[in-house]
C-alpha cells in the first residue's frame, strides 16, 4: 500500500475526530477547546431539539387578481386610439370583458392588446361578439410561483432577525409554506412577525367628507380613527433600511421610535413632500391599513431620513423595524396549523435513534465477525469510520440532523457492509479455486469493484431523486443516505483494503479463515 494512501486515511480519521469532538463534549469542556480547532456542533432539527412548527396558507389568488387588476382601464384608451368599437366594458377577475361591435376588428384587437406593462394578455372570443381579454393561465401560475418564492425569502429574513439558528422554510404544494424553527419557544413573537404583510405607505390626512378620502383605524388605539386620502403619496418600497432608537418626551422620559432611511428616489420624494407649502400639514404613516402616527410636517427634510413614532413598546418597535427591513410580503399569510414541540420529545427521539443506530452497528458487526472472522473485524472498523466521517461531514456543511436523518444513518450502517460482503465473497471464491492468499485478496477487491460501483450508483440515483423531488424531512433523509453511500465507497475500497494489507504484512498468513 502506497504511503500517500495511508496518509490520507490517517488525516481523514484525525479530521473526523476533531470535527465530532465539540458535539459530544459537555458545554463546560467545549469552552476550553482552542480557537484554532473546529468549534461547530451538530445542528438538530425541530423533531430532535423541539421548537415551533407553522403551516401557512399564502393568498396567491388575491395577489394574482391584484396583478391582473386594471386591464379595463388599460384597454379603453387603446381601443379609442385604434378606433375599435365596443360596448359594455367591465372588469373580470383576471382581465376585462366587452362586446366587440365589428367582428372585422378581431385581428387588430389581438395586435394591440398583446401585453399590459410586460404582462401577456390573451383574447377569448365567443360567437356573439362577447370578448374577454385576460392574463393567460400559464402567466397566472408563474405569478403564484413568484409570490410563493418571494414570501419564503421575506419570511426567512424576518426569522433570521430573531436570531433563530437553521430555520427550515420551504413550500408545500402550490400555496402553502412550512416554517420550522428548532430551539425556539416564543410562538407569539413569530406570529407577530409573520401575521403582518408590512405594506407601508404614506397618505396625507384629509377630510372625512371628501370622496377622495377614507377612514382608517389607529394601531393599538381601539375606537380611534382618522380620515386619510385614498391614494398614497409614497410607498414603503422606497425605504432603504430602518432601526430603533429612543426619543425624549416633552414631559420627561423616552419612547421608542423607528428610524427610516430612504433610497435615493425616496429621498427626493420625501423632500418634495416636506417642502415649505406643506408645513403644518399632517402626514399619516400607514401599515396594512392601520395608522401608526400622523406627524405634522415641521421642516423641509432633505437628508433622506424620517422617524415613525406612536403608541409602541420597544418590542413592537423592533418588530416593525424588522418587518420594514425584510420588505413587505406580497400576499397575506394565514396560519393554518401551529405546533409547539417541547425538547423532551426531541431528547426521546435522540435516545431512541442513538440506541437504534448502536443496535444496528452491533448486530451487523456480530454477523460480519461470525461469518468472516478477521475480515469481519475489518468490516466493523470500516462501519465505525463510516459513521465518524458521515457525522463529521454533516457538521462541517452545517446540515440539520432530523429524525429521518437518523434513520438514514442507521440505514447507511447496513448498506456500508454491502461492499465488504461482495469483496469477502469474491475472496472466498478465489480461495476455493486454490489461489494463494495474497492473489486471492487482490483478485477479490478488483473483481468486486464493478458490482460495488453498480449497486452504490443505483442507490445514489434514488437518493438524488428523493432530494430533487422531496422537501423538508425527505431531503434530510436523502442527504444523509447519499453521503453515507459515498463515504461507504471510500471506507470499503481504501480504508478496509489498507487494514487488510497491514494485517497481511504483519501476519503473512498462508491460509485464511473466511
Amino acid at each position: 500500500m502506497k504511503r500517500w494512501k495511508l496518509l490520507i486515511v490517517i488525516m481523514c480519521a484525525v479530521w473526523g475526530i476533531l470535527m465530532v469532538l465539540p458535539t459530544f463534549l459537555p458545554s463546560h469542556l467545549r469552552e476550553k477547546i482552542p480557537s484554532w480547532l473546529p468549534q461547530k456542533t451538530m445542528t438538530l432539527g425541530l423533531d430532535l431539539s423541539g421548537g415551533i412548527h407553522l403551516s401557512m396558507d399564502v393568498d396567491t389568488e388575491n395577489y394574482i387578481q391584484q396583478r391582473c387588476h386594471g386591464v379595463a382601464d388599460f384597454l379603453r384608451p387603446i381601443l379609442l386610439q385604434e378606433k375599435i368599437l365596443y360596448r359594455n366594458m367591465k372588469p373580470e377577475p383576471y382581465g376585462a370583458s366587452f362586446v366587440l361591435l365589428n367582428q372585422n376588428d378581431v385581428d387588430r384587437l389581438k395586435k394591440v392588446t398583446g401585453e399590459m406593462n410586460g404582462t401577456p394578455l390573451e383574447l377569448i372570443q365567443s360567437h356573439n361578439g362577447q370578448c374577454i381579454i385576460q392574463v393567460p393561465e400559464f402567466e397566472r401560475q408563474a405569478m403564484a410561483k413568484e409570490v410563493l418564492g418571494r414570501s419564503i425569502e421575506i419570511i426567512r429574513k424576518r426569522i433570521d432577525e430573531t436570531g433563530a439558528l437553521e430555520p427550515a422554510i420551504y413550500a408545500q404544494g402550490n400555496r402553502q409554506i412550512i416554517v420550522q424553527i428548532p430551539g425556539f419557544d416564543d410562538p407569539d413573537r413569530v406570529r407577530m412577525l409573520l401575521g403582518k404583510t408590512a405594506q407601508l405607505a404614506f397618505h396625507w390626512v384629509g377630510d372625512a367628507h371628501d370622496v377622495h378620502c377614507t377612514t382608517m383605524p389607529y394601531c393599538n388605539m381601539a375606537g380611534r380613527s382618522v380620515a386619510v386620502e385614498k391614494k398614497p403619496v409614497m410607498l414603503g418600497e422606497e425605504i432603504l433600511r430602518s432601526g430603533v432608537t429612543y426619543q425624549s418626551r416633552d414631559y420627561g422620559g423616552e419612547i421608542p421610535v423607528v428610524t427610516l432611511e430612504f433610497t435615493p428616489k425616496g429621498r427626493a420624494l420625501f423632500a418634495n413632500l416636506t417642502r415649505t407649502e406643506n408645513h403644518k400639514r399632517a402626514l399619516a404613516i400607514v401599515i396594512d391599513g392601520e395608522v401608526l402616527s400622523t406627524p405634522a410636517i415641521q421642516s423641509h427634510i432633505t437628508n433622506g431620513s424620517a422617524v415613525i413614532s406612536g403608541n409602541m413598546t420597544t418590542e413592537e418597535a423592533q418588530q416593525l423595524a424588522t418587518m420594514i427591513n425584510s420588505g413587505a410580503l406580497p400576499a397575506p399569510l394565514l396560519i393554518q396549523e401551529e405546533k409547539l414541540i417541547g425538547p423532551g420529545l426531541g431528547n426521546d427521539s435522540i435516545v431512541a435513534g442513538t440506541r437504534g443506530t448502536a443496535l444496528a452497528v452491533a448486530a451487523v458487526g456480530l454477523w460480519m465477525i461470525l461469518t468472516y472472522a478477521y475480515f469481519g473485524c475489518f468490516a466493523v472498523l470500516g462501519i465505525t469510520f463510516n459513521l465518524l466521517f458521515l457525522v463529521s461531514l454533516l457538521i462541517m456543511i452545517g446540515a440539520t440532523l432530523t429524525l429521518p436523518g437518523l434513520a438514514g444513518i442507521a440505514l447507511t450502517v447496513g448498506m456500508s457492509v454491502d461492499a465488504n460482503v461482495l469483496i469477502n465473497e469474491r475472496i472466498k471464491e478465489e480461495l476455493h479455486k486454490g489461489t494463494s492468499v495474497p492473489h486471492a485478496i487482490a483478485a477479490g477487491y478488483s473483481r468486486a469493484m464493478k458490482s460495488i460501483l453498480d449497486s452504490n450508483i443505483t442507490t445514489l440515483i434514488g437518493a438524488l431523486c428523493l432530494y430533487i423531488c422531496g422537501s423538508g424531512p425527505v431531503r434530510g433523509f436523502a442527504v444523509t443516505m447519499g453521503m453515507g453511500i459515498l463515504i461507504s465507497l471510500f471506507t470499503a475500497i481504501l480504508l478496509t483494503r489498507l487494514l487488510v494489507n497491514q494485517w497481511m504484512a504483519w501476519k503473512n498468513p498462508k491460509t485464511l479463515s473466511i
